[in-house]
């Protein structure tokens, strides 16, 4: 993608070429903090280290919204200041095209893995990903729309309704991350849910409890 951005000087690949290099590094990251989850309980950490998915979480959201500052910053400059031209488009189709099918393809897998697993580590790196396979469909159109009509600002506009979609994915990842980091306590129908399930197993040497706040 920085080649076709280069070649093409597409504002819109540039800004998805920033968009994935983001998503490697998310990938990393969840990759580390898999790994670490992994390890059993110790003196330091006696409830284990499983939350140091939900942190890896977390950094991937901040990464994808500070990603889209910087596309919404640069597009936003493009459209009041449009470049003169843009070469060679058919090179930036065949990049979205080729990197729409990729995220999806490994976004699929790596949801099932995440729900297979309960990870919310490796949910948040597939949520990054199929999220760049949306933004990738949505420079493919946006650059077709570049090659039929001649209008430049298309190609800002896309980079602008990219961001759009990143941001929102990033403020979700967020959201639920930090829920579960600052201990918030699970909806009332699924603590009675829960509770249910304690009561039906009426084992003899549990008289009850006190009161059930969180899993």
């Amino acid at each position: 993608k920085i080649a076709a951005g280069a070649i093409t000087g597409s504002i819109a690949i540039i800004t998805e070429a920033v968009h994935s290099s983001i998503d490697l590094v998310a990938s990393i990251v969840a990759f580390i903090s898999v790994r670490k989850a992994a390890e059993p309980a110790d003196a330091d950490h006696p409830y284990g280290h499983e939350r140091v998915e939900n942190l890896a979480a977390v950094i991937e959201g901040m990464l994808i919204v500070i990603g889209a500052g910087i596309i919404v910053f640069e597009a936003t400059h493009r459209l009041v200041d449009p470049p003169d031209g843009i070469e060679v488009l058919g090179i930036g189709i065949a990049v979205a095209a080729f990197s729409t099918a990729a995220n999806i393809a490994v976004s699929t897998f790596l949801f099932r893995r995440a729900d297979a697993l309960h990870s919310p580590a490796l949910e948040g790196d597939a949520a990054h990903l199929q999220t760049d396979a949306m933004t990738s469909a949505g420079l493919l159109i946006g650059l077709g729309l570049v090659e039929v009509t001649g209008v430049i600002a298309f190609d800002s506009i896309t980079a602008l309704l990219i961001a759009v979609a990143i941001v929102v994915a990033g403020i979700r990842i967020l959201s639920r991350s930090s829920r579960v980091l600052v201990d918030e306590a699970p909806p009332p129908e699924e603590l009675d849910t829960i509770e249910a399930a304690i009561a039906s197993v009426a084992a003899p040497e549990v008289v009850g409890y006190h009161k059930l706040r969180a899993r």
